[in-house]
């Protein structure tokens, strides 16, 4: 490869760190010529052995096996080998290390801790019968359907790319992480394996075990191998219910759901109370009114204080624009999707039941959310459904691209966007949300650095909405990191992303620098 024979010569940053002699790591640029099929590898290969021999970095089969070259790669963490530089269509490609791993020298990083945790998990099969086990007297066979359910975490390469992308590990260095916890179900999800209870007292502890996980999928995203660590936390926390072992908080939260269709522990019959106390008059599907479109409120909206100001905002919004939208009233229920991201299985398929009972029963055709997990609920884990569902940021996005949402008035604030995991990592709306923002006149939007697929989870899903986090909290450095862009206002579009981040404003001490909102509530400020 040379200069003249190059498609595009690309600037690389590299993060260069020689502990012998640099007090911090910095940055040094290198130019390479690049030519289609141009891996990360390959750049930084021919940076080795043309312009700088002191280059280190680890690599090995380059063929995607081995895992040793992955890195991050303009923020995302990736595989050098399989990451062409060409298909970035950037012009700088900054490399460094992979995040929460030491840094030995340059690129690579010290794995003995991730190492450490893989071996906590007991990642092996584990029986009963030791002689049997080392003298086996037949095969130990495994039927079909548990082998397609263990079969995907066995494409593990332990590459450590989960580990760097895992939010939770930036706060908590021992929690296990995606790998730890994929490897275990990978064994515990073997009908040959013995061993559950040997591995149960590692699992359960919190807050290193299975229960910190967020369900922010950020690992998954990320994975090579699309192996996802969110899963196999979701099925062994379904197993530690089974066992009994849960926090008193969650179990409480799960009974409201079966016992008031809210986890929030409150009554059927003040679902929509909220509606009366702002003065409101809203369509009730319930009540023989007719609607166009079905406006699903959810639970946090319907029973939390600051929340129920968004589904105030959000109604006054669609009845501005004239929509023609009605209610479930007291008969919605939870939607169930944190109880399935807790492990709850049966109780999420009788939520999920009687909401398709009830848009059937009211002929429901059109649906949109406040939240974005009743939002994912609906669209990924109830199947096949008859009805067309949104979030409400993608319905008011179309609203503004066919001229029927403008906004009036003209807002001078630097204002920034905190992407909630349920909506855009995992369901990729990253767009529709950014639209409404940038057509408000007088906006400054500033993005934070971690954004869209590398957004930073505020910690409220996967059930830790209802237990006893331990700080600091993820909120807090993601409101450290919009004060830093220059934000006044963070600008949410989850309801539970809204109550962690106003939390974090508060403990952080920063009240007198910027301000949550819903984009719902700021909405209401200029249409």
């Amino acid at each position: 490869m040379s200069i003249t024979e190059a498609e595009k010569i690309v600037k690389f940053r590299i993060q260069r760190f020689d502990p012998s002699k640099d007090k911090k790591p910095y940055f040094k640029e290198y130019e390479v010529p690049i030519v289609k099929g141009t891996t990360i590898l390959d750049a930084l290969i021919y940076i080795k052995q043309n312009l700088d021999s002191t280059l280190s970095l680890r690599y090995s089969c380059r063929m995607g096996i081995c895992g040793s070259c992955a890195m991050v790669i303009n923020g995302i963490p990736r595989l050098a080998c399989e990451t062409q530089v060409l298909q970035l269509g950037e012009d700088i490609i900054e490399i460094q290390p992979l995040s929460s791993f030491p840094q030995i020298r340059d690129l690579i990083t010290d794995f003995k801790v991730f190492f450490d945790k893989h071996k906590k998990v007991k990642s092996f099969l584990i029986r009963r019968d030791i002689e049997e086990q080392f003298n086996p007297k037949s095969e130990y066979l495994q039927p079909r359907e548990r082998l397609k359910e263990v079969l995907p975490y066995t494409r593990c390469i332990a590459c450590g790319i989960c580990y760097a992308s895992c939010p939770v590990i930036i706060k908590n260095e021992g929690f296990l992480g995606p790998e730890a916890l994929a490897k275990a179900y990978r064994y515990i999800g073997d009908s040959r394996d013995e061993g559950v209870e040997e591995r149960i007292p590692t699992l359960e502890e919190y807050p290193y075990g299975c229960w910190s996980c967020t369900t922010c999928s950020t690992c998954k995203l990320n994975c090579p191998k699309e192996v996802s660590g969110v899963d196999s936390a979701i099925n062994i926390r379904s197993i530690m219910i089974e066992k009994g072992k849960i926090q008193p908080t969650l179990r409480d939260a799960l009974e409201s759901m079966y016992l008031h269709g809210n986890p929030w522990g409150r009554i059927r019959d003040k679902r929509s109370a909220w509606i009366q106390d702002q003065n409101l008059s809203i369509k009730d599907f319930t009540k023989d009114e007719k609607a166009e479109l079905c406006w699903f409120v959810g639970c946090t909206p319907a029973y939390d204080p600051r929340v129920q100001q968004v589904a105030g905002a959000l109604a006054r919004i669609l009845q501005r624009v004239n929509t023609d939208f009605g209610i479930l009233g007291n008969e919605e229920t939870c939607c169930g999707n944190e109880a399935y991201n807790v492990g709850e299985m049966g109780l999420f398929d009788e939520l999920k039941e009687a909401n398709l009972k009830l848009f059937e029963k009211y002929n429901i055709g059109r649906v949109i959310t406040t939240s974005p997990h009743c939002y994912n609920a609906f669209k990924n884990r109830y199947g096949k459904i008859s009805f067309e569902v949104q979030h409400y940021t993608q319905y008011l996005a179309e609203l503004i691209d066919k001229g029927k949402l403008k906004f009036s008035r003209k807002i001078e604030k630097v204002v920034t966007y905190h992407d909630p995991c349920y909506l855009g990592k995992i369901n990729e709306v990253y767009e529709a949300p950014r639209k409404i923002i940038e057509n408000i006149s007088g906006v400054k939007f500033e993005e934070m650095p971690r954004s869209k697929r590398m957004s930073l989870c505020c910690e409220g899903g996967g059930g830790l909405m209802w237990m006893d986090v331990p700080t600091p909290r993820l909120g807090e450095f993601r409101v450290e990191e919009a004060v830093e862009v220059g934000a006044e206002i963070i600008l949410v579009s989850c309801p539970f992303c809204l109550i962690n981040l106003e939390d974090a404003v508060k403990t952080t001490g920063k009240e007198d620098k910027v301000k949550v909102l819903d984009i719902a509530e700021f909405l209401s400020e200029v249409i």
